[in-house]
């Protein structure tokens, strides 16, 4: 009888995971290490160095250097689950078994930095100033989608 009601009007139970449930849009990431900084004996954020070679290493991967429209979707992926053991393998294999819209959004905001931008169009990349990139999730096994900080762009 359970399992005939769940077919009609599914609920959230224990076993149940969601890719969306990983990171609170509400979050604050510190991306950008300017003293060296530390914690737990791990250095917090990127310098702008590592920046500038993240970001224009990944948009030449993807042939990405003119030609920008004005908003860019970068996603991450992931899955959702309800018991299922084999849940990791829905999500980033490069973000060990974990969502990946963390890079996505990690990304995102160093591309939006005028200083990693300037450095961007100073080496052969033409991105308009009015282009804005944006980071978010696609769920994989529900084909949903979510936006991450999209209070920082522009009307």
């Amino acid at each position: 009888m359970k399992l005939f009601v769940n077919i009609f009007k599914p609920t959230i139970s224990p076993a149940h995971s969601s890719s969306f449930e990983h990171m609170s849009h509400k979050s604050n990431l510190i991306i950008e290490n300017v003293n060296g900084d530390k914690l737990n004996g791990l250095k917090i954020g990127f310098t702008n160095d590592e920046m500038c070679t993240i970001v224009s290493q990944e948009l030449k991967k993807a042939g990405l250097i003119d030609g920008f429209a004005p908003l860019v979707y970068l996603f991450g992926h992931g899955g959702s689950s309800t018991n299922n053991p084999y849940y990791a393998g829905y999500n980033c294999g490069a973000c060990s078994g974990r969502p990946s819209s963390l890079n996505a959004r990690v990304f995102a905001a160093m591309v939006n930095k005028p200083a990693i931008r300037n450095f961007l169009n100073s080496t052969g990349f033409s991105i308009p100033d009015e282009t804005q990139f944006i980071g978010g999730l696609h769920d994989t096994t529900r084909d949903e989608f979510v936006f991450y900080d999209t209070q920082n762009l522009s009307a």
